[in-house]
Parts: structure tokens; sequence; C-alpha cells
């Protein structure tokens, strides 16, 4: 029993360590999106947002935060169309990556708040990620 109390405290500390790490790269996706919203045409910034989508996405998996992954790997896959095309955003997609970097925040924030998820909060995320991923815009993709 020892044992397991032993593991599931290292798996909530390294857990810990994840959300700390995902929220400092929140706080940047935040300043880069500020950054596209300013100069819609910052074809850097635009590919800086598509870097942030695809570390969370990636980090987000190896952590069981599902909802993490699916807008990161749609956000980064959205940016790279973006720059392939050499288009560049309009109001309607900066207003639906924020409301991405909003639910990838709240799927944290209920780890951070009380320790392990939040069943209250979960319909609401997936609630919110179903309606992203199913919007008009969705599919031009």
């Amino acid at each position: 029993m020892l044992e397991l109390e032993m593991l599931n405290n290292l798996m909530q500390e390294v857990k810990g360590k994840f959300i700390a790490g995902a929220e400092r790269r929140l706080s940047s996706m935040l300043s880069t999106l500020e950054r596209l919203e300013q100069s819609p045409a910052d074809a850097a910034a635009l590919s800086d947002l598509k870097n942030h989508f695809h570390n969370l996405a990636g980090t987000g998996s190896a952590d069981s935060f599902p909802h993490l992954t699916t807008l990161g790997r749609v956000g980064a896959r959205e940016c790279g169309a973006m720059l392939a095309e050499q288009s560049f955003p309009g109001a309607v997609e900066l207003k639906r990556w924020r409301g991405f970097w909003q639910t990838m925040r709240e799927e944290l924030t209920p780890e951070k708040e009380v320790g392990g998820p939040s069943l209250e909060k979960a319909p609401a995320v997936a609630e919110q990620t179903f309606e992203i991923l199913s919007s008009p815009w969705r599919q031009r993709l």
C-alpha cells in the first residue's frame, strides 16, 4: 500500500509540474494572440501561435487533457493552413482561437483548484470543444 501511495504522490507531482508548464505556455500564447489581434498580417506571430497550439496538443495528450490535445491539434492545423496559403486571420479566426485558448485554460483550472478533475466543469468544457469543432468555419479545412 505504501508503494501505491508513493506512486500516487509522484503522479500528482508530475501533473502539478505539467499544469504549471501549460499555464506558462497559455500565458505566452495569449500574448501571441494579442499580437495577432493588433497586427493580423504578422506572419511571425501566426507561426508562433501555430507552435503554441502544437506544443500544447503534444503535452496535453501526455497527461490526459483531451480537450487541450484536440484544440491544440485543430489550432495548429488551422494556423499551418493559413501560413501555407500565405493568408492571415480575420476577426472570426482570432475570436475562434481566443475561444480555444479560453477552453484550454478552463480545462486546466479544475486541476489547480481542487487537486483533481472537476466533474462539474467537464460537461461544459466538452460542450465548448464540440461547438468549436462543429462551427461552420471548421468546414473550410
